[in-house]
């Protein structure tokens, strides 16, 4: 928009995402991803802004129902817990780890056995992460959508989204969006 061309009764829209740095107050000031700062009124925010991690309602859901809702929720701020992809390596070392011997002591065999169905479990489903950002419905050739994790220090020297990270949509166990947390039920 060029605001020479600008004229009056001109249909304007704005989407912007926001950090919060500080509440003053009935005052909200507010950095961009540009890192400029804007002063909002408590009125303002409740009017106009969402919150991607404040909630009044949670709905248990199935997960293909929780899926379609992530993708519908594209240039919006949402909370999204998933689980990462899992590491070959780190099962390895979780593994090598469960030695019994290790520093002199042994282990029951139940203990053992617990110990390894906890590593094999942790193996399967992967670490569960919590991100907190916004998603454009872009999907990668490896069936996973990209996501910016705007919790994520931005790295303003490359020409790059240094925040991008990919979740697995199959993954997802809920999501915060519009004033309500979606569970997998």
């Amino acid at each position: 928009m060029k605001h020479k061309n600008t004229k009056t009764k001109e249909i304007l829209s704005e989407t912007q995402f926001y950090i919060v740095k500080e509440v003053k107050g009935d005052v909200l000031h507010l950095t961009n991803d540009e890192g400029k700062e804007i002063t909002v009124s408590k009125e303002y925010a409740e009017k106009c802004l969402k919150s991607a991690s404040q909630f009044d309602i949670v709905e248990k859901v199935s997960r293909t129902e929780l899926i379609a809702i992530f993708l519908n929720s594209t240039n919006r701020a949402i909370t999204v817990c998933f689980n990462k992809q899992t590491n070959p390596e780190d099962a390895r070392k979780s593994l090598y780890d469960l030695y019994s011997n290790k520093g002199g002591k042994l282990v029951s065999e139940d203990d053992f056995k617990t110990k390894v169905d906890d590593v094999l479990k942790s193996v399967m489903t992967g670490k569960e992460r919590v991100m907190i950002g916004r998603h454009y419905g872009k999907l990668t050739e490896h069936g996973r959508y990209n996501f910016i994790d705007m919790e994520a220090e931005k790295d303003t020297s490359k020409s790059y989204e240094t925040r991008m990270k990919q979740i697995d949509p199959r993954t997802l166990n809920f999501i915060i969006v519009d004033d309500k947390k979606y569970e997998v039920k």
